[in-house]
């Protein structure tokens, strides 16, 4: 069902945040056009930077996987990263090759000697830098923590020395600090109380049910509460921020809702109002942001908009010189 349209753009742009664990936060953005809201989901999938292993060099290797197939697995492996904003982009730095201003060495020297087999793991992997170093599973164990690069027999070796650099999922997947950006823009319930009031008191119950996922006629729990005393149908805007924090799809879900008992109301009279309208909000958008873990979800937000931010700022200027040329070039001095 296609959802209503809202009121206009007013107000200073603000973020909410409406809910945080440690890999994951759902947030509201407020008072920006759908233009910005999208550049900024764009900008937390692809310009956010982050560090990851991107020389390999293979000082030995004895194990099943070929040094490519290894490379390549290393590449993969999500590196700490709160600290990428510290390093130089390889292509900006002055340093002819590496250096600790724009990468971050590691190395992997193991063999296989006592056990009949042995998994290397990203724990295997010694950073020299205490802040960059690869996640892995801590709480699970030492047996199952960590990510497996390869699976070594008995006497099978493997050295390798590799650079991490600082890079942005444009250039290569390998960088991107989320698993999934969903967003999706807010939403508000209008109820109609003069076509609710002419329901039978067994339907209006009905109407507020504790929800279940079939039939998709039943509303979310507690959305929409019944008051005995004043005789009516009001909306429970806590539960609605409670629902909109766990599934960003409320009011994806709310509109079937809405689009369910409208045309049950209308079964006997096609033109009969409708009970309930679920609109868009064209200045709110919610977002649900999940870490792979190199950085809090938190962080990834900020620095997105602060990339963002320099985006503009850079337009900015490009325009004022762009103006500025061209006022000199016809003979014009530009008021400072």
């Amino acid at each position: 069902m296609e959802r209503g349209k809202d009121e206009r753009l007013g107000g200073e742009p603000g973020v909410e945040v409406l809910h945080l664990t440690e890999d994951r936060i759902t947030f509201m953005l407020n008072n920006v056009d759908i233009s910005v809201a999208n550049s900024l989901r764009r900008v937390m999938l692809a310009e956010v930077p982050t560090m990851a292993i991107d020389l390999v060099e293979v000082k030995e290797n004895t194990s099943v996987l070929h040094d490519e197939f290894i490379a390549h697995r290393l590449g993969l492996i999500p590196l700490r990263s709160e600290m990428a904003a510290q390093f130089n982009y390889a292509r900006d730095c002055t340093c002819d090759d590496s250096c600790p201003r724009c990468s971050v060495k590691f190395t992997l020297d193991v063999k296989c000697e006592e056990a009949h087999r042995r998994n290397i793991t990203s724990k295997d992997l010694v950073s020299e830098h205490p802040d960059v170093v690869p996640i892995d599973a801590d709480g699970l164990g030492d047996d199952l923590g960590g990510i497996v690069i390869v699976k070594m027999g008995r006497g099978q070796e493997l050295r390798i020395e590799a650079i991490a650099r600082k890079g942005i999922g444009k250039e290569h997947a390998k960088f991107n600090p989320v698993g999934t950006v969903a967003m999706c823009a807010d939403g508000a319930i209008d109820l109609n109380h003069d076509a609710l009031s002419t329901l039978p008191l067994d339907k209006i119950y009905e109407f507020v049910n504790t929800p279940t996922d079939d039939p998709p006629g039943n509303c979310p729990a507690k959305v929409l509460l019944y008051n005995d005393i004043s005789k009516a149908i009001q909306v429970n805007e806590q539960a609605v921020d409670e629902e909109k924090a766990r599934d960003i799809n409320f009011f994806d879900k709310m509109a079937y809702f809405a689009e369910w008992w409208n045309d049950f109301n209308q079964l006997k009279d096609k033109t009969a109002p409708e009970l309930i309208r679920i609109r868009d909000r064209p200045d709110r958008f919610i977002y649900s942001v999940e870490s792979t873990g190199v950085m809090p979800p938190a962080l990834i937000a900020k620095v997105a908009i602060d990339v963002l931010r320099e985006k503009v700022n850079q337009l900015q200027r490009e325009v004022a010189k762009g103006v500025e040329d061209a006022m000199d070039g016809h003979g014009y001095a530009m008021a400072m």
